[in-house]
Order: structure tokens, then sequence, then C-alpha cells
């Protein structure tokens, strides 16, 4: 069983968690977005939707919105874990 750990840098409504992968060194920067069932991928650069499983076209504006807000903690963040 292969486990990957991805620490929670946001939490958005206590369910929505945003999350980077300490091991994407590989790939540009961008974070996972998580909630239930549903997951997103977003790129920090530009914050284009590379993958969407399940988010209404809403709620992806809304965290954008929140991405763009905290645009520096979010590179911040990827720095620390992707160096």
């Amino acid at each position: 069983m292969h486990i990957i750990y991805m620490p929670t840098i946001l939490l958005l409504a206590n369910m929505i968690k945003i999350t980077i992968n300490p091991n994407d060194k590989h790939r540009f920067p961008h974070v996972h977005i998580i909630h239930a069932e549903k997951s997103a991928l977003v790129r920090l650069d530009d914050f284009e939707i590379l993958e969407n499983s399940g988010f209404s076209e809403k709620t992806l504006k809304k965290v954008i919105a929140v991405l763009k807000d905290e645009h520096e903690l979010l590179m911040d963040a990827w720095s620390e874990y992707n160096g």
C-alpha cells in the first residue's frame, strides 16, 4: 500500500481542503482541491483548472478567488515542500 501525505494548506468552510503534494518537484506549482469524492487540480501561476472531478463551476470560481487572495502563502508552501 502506497500512502501519500499531502499537507492541508488551507481549509475552506471547514470542508474543502487545499493541499500540496510534497513529491511534485517535477511539476509546475499547483494545488489539489479536495472535498468528499470531489477533486480538482489548479495551477498557481495562472489559476488554470487542469483537472476537475465533481466540482461545479460556481464552486471552483469561489475557490480560485481564495487562491488568488492567498497566492503568496500558497507559493511559500509550494517552495517549502517542493524546493
